[in-house]
C-alpha cells in the first residue's frame, strides 16, 4: 500500500515473565523502495494532518484483522483488540454486555519498563517488597 519496508520485532514473556505480554513492535520505514531495493521518495500520506491518522487506523485495523485471524486458525480463543479500555467499554454497553463491560472498566496498565520488573521479580524471589 505505500511502497515501504517494514520489521517485526516479537516479545515474548521469559520464563518468569507474565504469559499475557506476548506484543510485537512494527517499524516502518518513511521512504519509498524502488524495484532495486533503494530508499526514495518520503511516505507524505502518513504524514498529511487530514489523511495521516485515517491511515493509521487502516493499518492498525489491518493488523487486528490479520492477527485474529491467525489466532483463530490456530485454534486459540484469544484475540487481540486495538481499541482503547473506554472504547471497548462503550461498545459492550451498547451490545447489552454489562459483564463484559464490567471486565473493561478497569485504568489501563502502565508500562513500567524491563528494569521495574526486573526489581519487581527479585523483591518476589527474595520474599521482600520492592523499594520506593
Amino acid at each position: 500500500r505505500y511502497g515501504t519496508a517494514g520489521a517485526l520485532a516479537v516479545h515474548r514473556p521469559d520464563r518468569e515473565g507474565d504469559t499475557r505480554n506476548h506484543h510485537v513492535h512494527i517499524l516502518m520505514t518513511t521512504r519509498r523502495l524502488d524495484a532495486s531495493g533503494q530508499l526514495g521518495e518520503k511516505t507524505r500520506e502518513l504524514d498529511d494532518v487530514k489523511r495521516g491518522p485515517q491511515e493509521v487506523e487502516w493499518i492498525r485495523a489491518m493488523i487486528e484483522g490479520r492477527t485474529n485471524q491467525s489466532l483463530e486458525r490456530a485454534g486459540l480463543e484469544a484475540r487481540v483488540d486495538r481499541r482503547s479500555l473506554i472504547e471497548q467499554r462503550a461498545a459492550a454497553l451498547d451490545a447489552g454486555d454489562m459483564d463484559r463491560a464490567a471486565e473493561l472498566d478497569r485504568p489501563a496498565t502502565l508500562h513500567e519498563g524491563p528494569r521495574v520488573t526486573q526489581i519487581r521479580r527479585e523483591s518476589a524471589r527474595k520474599g521482600r517488597a520492592p523499594l520506593g
